[in-house]
């Protein structure tokens, strides 16, 4: 079937441990699935809002092109997400002064809020982004509880993410992000290869 352009999966489980637990059928397919795929979880509604979570690497083109059209489709707003990592204790109790401690954070802040503003203005213009109501945030912590707690406000929210690529060795890797979201995420997914 050389015409498929998304699949739909649902994946096992419903609370507590066993949401925590991904099928393996449902991680086969998530791992070597050539189109996007919709895990179906929640309220079968229409999504009031799309959150895009983008890594600023090669494949965000393709995750924030997804998201973009499932925002028009649905006609909703569009959140665009950038989570990087929260500039460490181990490297802020490194600087001796609170100042210090300070000022290195607000650089760190900067400097990640200035490579998403630059990937946005290379990337949005080719998408057509002016169709669509659209947010761009970026913001310290763990990517996916940065996006978790981007949905928490609106019910039901549409997370569209990429996948890692894969070697025939890690035929099974995801992305620790997209992997950790498939199971804690409340509501539907679309996982961009």
């Amino acid at each position: 079937a050389h015409d498929v352009q998304l699949l739909v999966i649902a994946p096992t489980g419903k609370s507590g441990l066993e949401r925590l637990l991904l099928g393996s059928t449902a991680r086969t397919v998530l791992a070597r699935c050539q189109v996007p795929v919709w895990v179906a979880r929640g309220v079968a509604n229409a999504p009031e809002r799309v959150v895009v979570g983008v890594d600023l690497e090669p494949g965000g083109q393709r995750v924030l092109e997804a998201g973009l059209h499932e925002a028009r489709r649905e006609a909703v707003r569009a959140d665009v997400v950038h989570a990087y990592a929260d500039p460490g204790e181990e490297r802020i109790f490194a600087v001796s002064s609170w100042e210090d401690q300070h000022r290195y954070r607000e650089l760190i802040v900067g400097e990640q809020r200035d490579r998403f503003q630059a990937w946005c203005a290379q990337n949005l213009p080719r998408t057509g982004a002016p169709a669509v109501s659209l947010s761009t945030r970026v913001m310290p912590g763990r990517p996916w509880r940065v996006l978790v707690e981007a949905t928490a406000d609106v019910d039901p929210c549409l997370i569209v993410v990429g996948r890692h690529e894969h070697h025939a060795l890690h035929s099974l890797f995801i992305g620790s992000t997209t992997d950790t979201l498939v199971r804690r995420a409340a509501g539907p997914m679309l996982v961009v290869p």
